[in-house]
């Protein structure tokens, strides 16, 4: 595995944040105090900063953290605890051997030189001190045990700071493929893609996974990809379509603001999102026949009736199910759940008001655990949607329940705001490294 760095602004001096250096020429390495050594070398590190050794004695090249530096000497962290980053008491099989370390050039000039330089199982930090404004193309797939990651970073790596691909509403897309395969095996994390004339983030790929990416601001769809699209902790804002995907789909604590349609898939499993104002369908399945459909935990706000429907399992015979949600204010709370039959629909303890009509089947009575009182969110304007006084609160389906336990689990995506009946914390989905928007 290699690990590159991409620093749009530049690698002409170390400032401090480009965690990588810029070539020293020839340092001596001390195994035993983890210290390189290079008389007058012109620049300092900081604690924390992660430099790339390229060759040396006894050395597997890599990243190694930085624990101080003077001009003179860099001492490493001799156990790092940096993802991706090597432990320099591992250097020389524990020996005392010294030997001639040299640092790697430095970080590339533009992501897509990034892209054409990575095989399966590299890593590529894009650094977000300045936006790329270019269009990003997926040149070489990344494999089922080794796919290629892309990560942005601000002044550490895993600090959860966000780069930008900016298309500068100039460019179709900001990440394209040149591949037409049938598999991608791409991570992209801690990354906005904004402002394509077209689609953000445009594939003929499948098996790709996004965290705590934000799409927003394109004329097309946030997210167009093939089959196994994998999303946590992101946010689709001002798009077309948020995401418009194949099957297999899984979306985790995410959330669709102002997109025509939120989620379009095949069939999936749609868990702890958040919708708001889709002008069509906050979630449709799409040719879902025989594959499971699930949506669980997610809080549907249609903005007075401006969401033709809640859910969409559209004109397929399922198998659906739809659990713990609120489905508020939309055209219909749950439309095409008629089609195959009533038998074809696990529905429970979801939350329905203020819909033009719940289902799409006046004949369809209330489900079991079934809400219909308003959700009285903390402040709906707002799209703060934990839970106030509100009937969602501790009446969920949970398993304990199962044993006998009393249910504790609210209704929705976001738990209610204090401890007690109800129970737990207040729970954002992606705040723990996650979604920041």
């Amino acid at each position: 595995m290699t690990i590159r760095f991409v620093d749009a602004g530049g690698n002409d001096a170390n400032d401090g944040l480009d965690n990588i250096g810029v070539g020293l020429a020839t340092a001596t390495w001390t195994n035993g105090t983890f210290t390189l050594t290079q008389a007058g070398h012109g620049y300092t590190f900081a604690a924390g900063d992660v430099i790339y050794l390229a060759s040396g004695t006894g050395l597997t090249p890599g990243l190694y953290e930085v624990a101080s530096s003077t001009v003179n000497t860099i001492v490493l962290v001799e156990t790092s605890t940096l993802r991706d980053v090597g432990d320099a008491s591992d250097v020389a099989a524990g020996d005392d051997a010294t030997g001639d370390w040299a640092s790697s050039d430095g970080a590339l000039l533009t992501a897509d030189a990034g892209m054409n330089a990575v095989a399966a199982g590299d890593v590529v930090y894009l650094r977000n001190d300045q936006d790329y404004r270019e269009l990003v193309t997926i040149d070489t797939a990344g494999t089922t045990t080794n796919a290629i990651r892309f990560q942005g970073y601000g002044t550490s790596l895993d600090d959860a700071g966000r780069a930008t691909i900016d298309a500068q509403d100039a460019r179709t897309n900001c990440v394209a493929d040149s591949l037409g395969s049938t598999g991608g095996y791409y991570v992209f994390q801690n990354i906005i893609f904004h402002d394509a004339t077209g689609v953000g983030v445009f594939l003929s790929l499948n098996v790709m996974v996004f965290k705590n990416c934000h799409f927003t601001s394109h004329t097309g769809d946030g997210l167009d990809m093939g089959n196994g699209a994998m999303v946590e902790s992101c946010l689709f804002s001002s798009t077309a379509k948020g995401m418009d995907v194949g099957n297999n789909t899984t979306v985790v604590g995410s959330k669709f603001l102002n997109c025509t349609d939120g989620v379009e898939c095949t069939y999936g499993t749609i868990i702890d999102c958040i919708f708001y104002n889709a002008s069509g369908n906050a979630i449709e399945f799409i040719g879902a026949n025989g594959f499971s459909c699930v949506v669980y935990s997610c809080t549907i706000d249609g903005n007075a009736g401006n969401t033709t429907n809640g859910i969409s399992f559209s004109g397929n015979w399922g198998p659906f199910t739809a659990v713990n949600n609120i489905i508020y204010d939309c055209g219909t709370g749950i439309n095409g759940h008629a089609n195959g039959g009533k038998g074809r629909l696990i529905s429970r303890n979801n939350l329905l008001n203020s819909n033009g009509a719940d289902y799409d089947s006046a004949s369809y009575e209330t489900f079991i655990g079934e809400v219909t009182g308003a959700p009285a969110f903390t402040a709906e304007g707002s799209q703060d949607y934990t839970l106030a006084s509100s009937p969602a609160v501790g009446v969920g389906f949970d398993a304990n329940a199962i044993d006998g336990s009393a249910q504790e689990k609210d209704i929705g995506a976001l738990q209610k705001a204090i401890s007690g009946a109800g129970g737990g914390l207040l729970v954002h989905p992606g705040t723990s490294g996650g979604m920041r928007g």
